[in-house]
């Protein structure tokens, strides 16, 4: 089995799982770490007028049937479009999730916009100051970049504090006020995850090892 961290690695022993486990990482995460999208980044904060001191809030909606699980998707919205107009120095980007999109029309927005079509994950994620959402592996792309990490969910933390995520859930509008502000970037040593390798050539290692 490969695993993401060695915290996940300890959570599976506990678990009492007995197969070989080796850390290596996600593959899928390789590409937000080899590439470099600083020129599309400097374009996308262009676009939404933002200068090196402003703040990108990145929203990665989830899918539309965990609606009862998650704060409603609609007051989320409304709280943060709420925010971004009274506090000029923010702006943000709407991503839905691409099997299930929460706003069928996609309309204008006047101090963010809906994420366009052709544009990655990997370059919204390097862009945004603030990754937001329900509860989805995009905490754990964003928290390796050291991004700060909010949630809206209706029983907090959507992920056990072992696994490291530095996470702030919000549930009420007064909530989300004092969070956007006082949250803080995600402490990467706190993930146990190596990046010093490629994850794809460590699973393709552990593969060709116990072949052998």
């Amino acid at each position: 089995l490969t695993v993401l961290s060695n915290n996940v690695k300890e959570f599976l022993i506990e678990r009492g799982y007995k197969g070989e486990i080796e850390v290596t990482g996600n593959p899928a995460f390789d590409k937000l770490l080899k590439e470099d999208d600083s020129n599309e980044v400097k374009k996308l904060r262009k676009l939404l007028n933002l200068n090196s001191n402003d703040k990108l809030i990145l929203w990665a909606c989830p899918p539309i049937n965990v609606e009862k699980e998650c704060l409603d998707l609609k007051k989320v919205f409304s709280y943060l479009n709420d925010f971004v107009e009274k506090n000029i120095n923010y702006k943000f980007i709407i991503r839905q999730h691409p099997n299930s999109k929460i706003f069928e029309k996609e309309f204008h927005i006047k101090n963010g916009l809906f994420c366009p079509k052709d544009l990655s994950l990997e370059i919204c994620l390097k862009a945004c100051d603030i990754l937001m959402t329900y509860n989805s592996t995009v905490l754990f792309q964003a928290a390796i970049l050291g991004k700060k990490l909010i949630t809206h969910s209706h029983s907090p933390p959507v992920f056990a504090s072992r696994f490291g995520l530095d996470l702030n859930n919000f549930i009420s509008q007064e909530e989300f006020l004092e969070i956007i502000k006082s949250s803080k970037k995600q402490d990467f040593s706190k993930l146990g995850i190596d990046i010093s390798d490629d994850s794809c050539d460590k699973v393709i290692k552990f593969i060709k090892r116990i072949l052998n």
